[in-house]
């Protein structure tokens, strides 16, 4: 069991090419966000390097890398550059998270952008946060040419578009183009109001044909996952350097919204905490959406809750093929993890850690071709 790389065509999800085993490669994702920006490194002076026209088979944007375990992908990673060295005869390609590429598309549809006419807004009305997302994504998906197609599909197997079921609920949700609201930054209005659902663009491999693909998983509003059991006190611990990161800059306890307009027309809603620390306040800016105060005032009580405390997150170390003892599995692979997955970490003794079970939820991963990866995850409550 081990890592294996394509090369993969971005818009259709086809593979290219298996890639020559790198020297180096690094491998991201998180919850709800892009990852940030990692490296595979190839050493084309080696004897056993293919004479690939390296150019094209990394073209930016067009090419992405696959990187699976065990021959289950785990990662895909946009092409976005490339830097040569001759001496060494280095070739590092740099690639970032699928999802980036939602903050290069906007909510337009196939028009492209029409402010004057009637056809220029992604009209969500009276309808479940959850079931928006599939839409928002699907007007990426969609433009004035024939290059938007991404291979990106709903979990539930139905189309990005569909009407099918009650997708009806009390929100509203309108993006016109004149606001030039890319799908990132709508996904993100829609995941950060109360309760709303965590989102995952999990890559999947087709089992008929090998080509790839974009899972698109949606929450309700956390997303459904497995939950994995570890004693971190064990003679054999699956999950060892745990370090906490209490993390304080974004703390608030006065929160502004706001909305579209300026000066005096400024729609602005806040909401506040009475408390004897020291008063913090801070704001986000929601100007890509007409959605009126009732939303912008939901925002405030969102933001409010989410940056009240500092954030703490988790990180440890596993290993990627998983551990076992003569009893059987201590912990598996690392493509058996999936994004909202529940870690229960029982401690003991510890100065900072309570007593007992605690339940914290996965929404990180993050690794390069070696023995371990990391997962980051967050405290959601007791068993």
């Amino acid at each position: 069991m081990t890592f294996t790389h394509e090369f993969v065509n971005t818009a259709t999800g086809q593979p290219i090419v298996s890639v020559y085993q790198p020297s180096a490669s690094g491998w991201g994702r998180a919850l709800g966000i892009a990852a940030g920006q990692k490296t595979t490194v190839f050493q084309l002076g080696d004897s056993n390097s293919p004479g690939y026209d390296w150019r094209s088979t990394c073209k930016p944007w067009d090419v992405s890398i696959v990187t699976s375990w065990n021959g289950v992908p785990i990662y895909w990673g946009i092409i976005i550059g490339a830097k040569y060295n001759r001496t060494r005869k280095e070739w590092t390609v740099r690639h970032v998270d699928f999802r980036a590429i939602l903050a290069r598309r906007y909510t337009f549809g196939t028009n492209g952008y029409s402010g004057d006419t009637v056809d220029n807004i992604l009209d969500l009305t009276n309808r479940s946060l959850r079931s928006m997302i599939p839409w928002i994504v699907w007007s990426g998906t969609q433009g004035a040419s024939s290059n938007y197609g991404l291979p990106i599909r709903a979990e539930t197997g139905l189309a990005l578009n569909s009407t099918a079921g009650d997708q009806s609920g009390p929100f509203t949700r309108k993006f016109n183009d004149w606001n030039f609201t890319t799908v990132e930054d709508a996904l993100q209005e829609v995941q950060t109001m109360p309760n709303g659902p965590d989102v995952d663009l999990e890559p999947k491999q087709d089992p008929d044909g090998g080509w790839f693909y974009i899972n698109l998983r949606v929450g309700n509003p956390r997303l459904a996952g497995n939950t994995w059991w570890f004693d971190l006190d064990s003679d054999t611990p699956a999950v060892k350097d745990v370090n906490l990161d209490i993390d304080g800059v974004k703390m608030r306890n006065v929160s502004f919204a706001i909305g579209i307009g300026s000066e005096m027309l400024l729609p602005v809603k806040t909401a506040r905490t009475v408390t004897a620390s020291v008063a913090l306040e801070g704001q986000e800016q929601y100007k890509g959406k007409e959605d009126g105060t009732e939303a912008l005032q939901s925002h405030a009580d969102a933001d409010l809750a989410t940056y009240t405390d500092a954030t703490e997150q988790w990180t440890a170390t596993m290993l990627t093929g998983g551990l076992r003892d003569s009893q059987g599995v201590i912990a598996p692979n690392v493509n058996a993890f999936r994004m909202g997955d529940i870690l229960m970490l029982h401690s003991a003794g510890d100065p900072l850690m309570a007593d007992g079970w605690s339940r914290h939820e996965l929404v990180t991963l993050d690794g390069d071709v070696g023995d371990t990866f990391t997962p980051g995850f967050q405290l959601i409550g007791g068993a």
